[in-house]
């Protein structure tokens, strides 16, 4: 990736890496469904649009517009919207950081069933500490590097943690 230029790593960005924004950066006059069709539109191997929308729980859900959705249904639209292109990799900056924890278990039961369909490399960025204990990885970083790794040899479901 170090050799790629400016359009290389759009275009890596674009067909390999799905990203979950803190703020869900929805599309305000499409509803959920557009939003994820947004992306199946320009990726190299979308899933059809109707499919990350149910895979997050919000078929019943896909016609409304974000502002007629709960934070934590706005925030699984995002979700769908990142594995819509069938990524290799998902990256959530802060998921459940604007959410309060009951609908961040709802996103983080999303977020871990996304990754045991898609199978995309999942990372989450976060300062919530109780979420690692779903993650069968943990990297702690401060001052912009790695002071400790742990491993889960038991994870937790979502729905088993609390903050």
């Amino acid at each position: 990736m170090t050799a790629l230029d400016e359009r290389g790593l759009t275009q890596y960005r674009r067909d390999h890496v799905g990203f979950v924004f803190q703020f869900y950066n929805l599309m305000s006059s499409l509803t959920a469904r557009e939003n994820v069709q947004m992306v199946t539109e320009i990726a190299r191997r979308p899933m059809s649009p109707d499919d990350p929308v149910a895979l997050v729980g919000l078929t019943d859900r896909r016609d409304h517009f974000p502002a007629q959705l709960s934070g934590g249904e706005q925030q699984r639209v995002a979700i769908a919207r990142a594995i819509a292109k069938n990524p290799e990799v998902l990256l959530c900056d802060e998921p459940t950081g604007a959410l309060d924890s009951a609908t961040g278990i709802k996103v983080l039961g999303a977020l871990a069933e996304v990754n045991r369909s898609v199978g995309a490399t999942t990372l989450v960025i976060t300062h919530n500490a109780a979420i690692r204990e779903i993650a069968d990885r943990v990297l702690r970083f401060a001052d912009g590097r790695i002071v400790e790794e742990t491993v889960n040899a038991t994870k937790k479901d979502p729905a088993e943690v609390s903050w």
